[in-house]
């Protein structure tokens, strides 16, 4: 699961280089960035808690599927909750969440591209 982590760590260190930019725009526009990495940030670490437990907690292939089932749709409900709540929240500042949230989803692809190859 170390690439879990470097994923993560990914995300972050874009999430908070994008906000960071989007200071420049102001102070709102760098808040609903936060938001816009928070709900890319969230639910990533969620999915990575029920993989952990889907691990720990089952042996029987069936059981592990169903997990893994439930921790996709519950990182998909948690997203479109986040999603929700930071609109909500800046609704002026639709560019920098969904810019930051698109640049964050980018740490899957960051986080896979370091991944130890030993």
């Amino acid at each position: 699961m170390q690439i879990a982590t470097r994923i993560i760590a990914a995300q972050c260190l874009i999430g908070l280089t994008v906000s960071a930019l989007w200071l420049l725009a102001g102070e709102r526009s760098a808040l609903a960035a936060l938001g816009g990495a928070g709900t890319a940030i969230v639910p990533t670490l969620y999915l990575r808690w029920r993989m952990f437990q889907a691990l720990r907690l089952s042996e029987e292939p069936r059981d592990l599927v169903g997990t893994v089932y439930r921790g996709q749709f519950g990182k998909f409900a948690l997203t479109c909750v986040l999603f929700a709540l930071t609109i909500a929240r800046f609704p002026q500042e639709f560019l920098p969440v969904m810019s930051t949230f698109a640049a964050c989803l980018a740490g899957y692809v960051v986080g896979g591209l370091v991944m130890d190859h030993d």
